[in-house]
């Protein structure tokens, strides 16, 4: 016979974890990056295990590639959401800096990528929200800016 002590820690063993998940963990550079996700809807990017990124709306955050312009290690990130209108942005994580940081949103909430680095810049093409039209977002020197 089972005593209730024994059957409540039978029960506890069987709930789910809630600690945290890391979902990626890489070595890029010198730098351990890892994608966490605490709760759903709750996901940090860390390097170095200290918080980047602390994406608070998002469904999922994951790692398109990561690209070296001139020595300086670029990741590009993508967000998705439940928003239908808008379900994927981009963001880039630079590592080349003493402090890395990530960039703001950026896409025309199109899947369809086109990336390229040149001179040191990491520039990230896709299609427009208008028919037949083309996006394009440059990263260089840690400023990203519209580029058609």
């Amino acid at each position: 016979m089972k005593t209730p002590a024994i059957a409540a820690a039978l029960l506890l063993a069987a709930l789910p974890a809630t600690a945290a998940e890391v979902r990626l963990s890489a070595a890029v550079g010198d730098s351990l990056v890892q994608i966490v996700e605490d709760a759903p809807q709750a996901i940090r990017v860390t390097v170095n295990e200290k918080t980047v990124l602390d994406e608070r709306r998002s469904q999922a955050v994951g790692l398109v590639n990561v690209y070296n312009a001139k020595q300086r290690w670029l990741l590009l990130l993508r967000q998705t959401s439940a928003d239908a209108s808008c379900p994927v942005s981009y963001r880039i994580l630079d590592l080349g800096t003493e402090t890395p940081s990530v960039s703001f949103p950026f896409g025309s909430c199109s899947e369809e990528l086109e990336v390229a680095v040149e001179e040191g810049m990491l520039t990230v093409s896709m299609p427009g929200k208008a028919t037949g039209t083309k996006s394009a977002w440059t990263y260089a020197e840690g400023t990203l800016f519209r580029s058609r």
